[in-house]
């Protein structure tokens, strides 16, 4: 080991003649791969979730569906209002348009992107089992299908089957899914990569029991 000429390298070992002329031109011409920096968003998480079940998975529809989460969109932090009894919710944009003396008895909360691929419920990666399950009963893929989601609690998974081609309608009791999931592209028609998209809706109160949720199940509850 002696000292090396060129202050960047320190010391090198020399072990023949030409030695260093090949040290030197290893250091300068060997690329330097660039660590790859991890993708910390809640995106970025979920579709990392979705390439480690990847291997998990046994059937091309379980597969397709985790593969759709590259086509899912960055969503920006938004606000939902929400009353004490937490029995109703407002957009910002509707909170705002209130009386002062209304909106200051409301509570403001932001929710960022985690919350509105997860909500409370976990993750809707957590639908590949059914659908494992479906594939084991023939179903082959979901494209024009008609798919209700009882208590969907998100949007993730009826995101991911519309990217798949199928109408998916999610009904639930909570009101913070309304003012969450309102801003344009959140609902409605999902481009399909290889043809015809489908779409997302949501219902939003109690069924069967309203008669308005058995009428029109793709209205939306208004605040």
């Amino acid at each position: 080991m002696i000292d090396c000429p060129f202050p960047a390298l320190r010391r090198c070992l020399l072990v023949g003649p030409g030695s260093w002329a090949l040290l030197i031109a290893a250091s300068v011409l060997a690329p330097v791969a660039a660590a790859a920096v991890p993708d910390t968003t809640a995106l970025g998480r979920l579709r990392a979730d979705a390439d480690s079940l990847r291997s998990l998975t046994r059937s091309d529809l379980a597969r397709a569906f985790l593969e759709a989460t590259a086509e899912l969109p960055r969503v920006t932090p938004r606000a939902v209002w929400r009353d004490s009894a937490r029995t109703r919710a407002w957009t910002d944009a509707e909170a705002r348009a209130l009386p002062d003396s209304a909106r200051s008895r409301l509570v403001r909360r932001d929710l960022d992107e985690t919350f509105y691929w997860n909500t409370r419920y976990g993750s809707p990666l957590a639908y590949v089992r059914a659908l494992e399950i479906l594939a084991q009963h023939g179903v082959r893929d979901v494209r024009g299908r008609r798919i209700a989601d009882f208590g969907c609690g998100m949007i993730g998974q009826l995101r991911l089957l519309a990217l798949l081609g199928a109408d998916a309608m999610g009904i639930d009791v909570d009101p913070v899914l309304r003012a969450l999931y309102s801003e344009p592209g959140d609902l409605g028609p999902v481009p399909e990569a290889n043809g015809r998209g489908g779409s997302v809706k949501l219902a939003i109160g109690q069924w069967p029991a309203e008669t308005r949720m058995q009428a029109n199940p793709t209205r939306v509850r208004p605040p």
